[in-house]
């Protein structure tokens, strides 16, 4: 099955996914060194951020610093789900300031889902 990306999506995103999926929950310090694309640590968080929102991966902790693949994001790594149908993020969103914290709808049993 092929997988199919939102029109917000970008090329890190799913490198993002594959190494969270490969080799477990990781910090986008890691992230952006294991990554093939040269980048960098903030960039890294930016998408990790957007990521989340989508429901696609989670933050272990309210600082965002380690995050891991949700039920939602094997899917979509999967073929079997339409990243168009997740929640938009956009930069208000993702901006720091506006989203200080983990969405209250992160729920750690999503996994069970899968």
């Amino acid at each position: 099955m092929s997988r199919k990306p939102a029109s917000w999506m970008v090329q890190l995103d799913e490198r993002i996914m594959e190494i969270l999926h490969d080799e477990g929950w990781s910090a986008p310090r890691y992230i952006a060194k294991k990554v093939s694309l040269r980048a960098s640590k903030g960039r890294v968080e930016e998408r990790c951020r957007r990521l989340t929102y989508a429901r696609m991966i989670e933050p272990l902790t309210h600082q965002f610093e380690n995050f891991d693949i949700t039920g939602v994001g094997l899917r979509y790594l999967e073929g079997r789900l339409d990243a168009e149908n997740q929640p938009r993020p956009t930069h208000l969103i993702v901006d720091e300031d506006k989203f200080p914290s983990p969405p209250r709808w992160i729920n750690p049993p999503d996994r069970d889902l899968y």
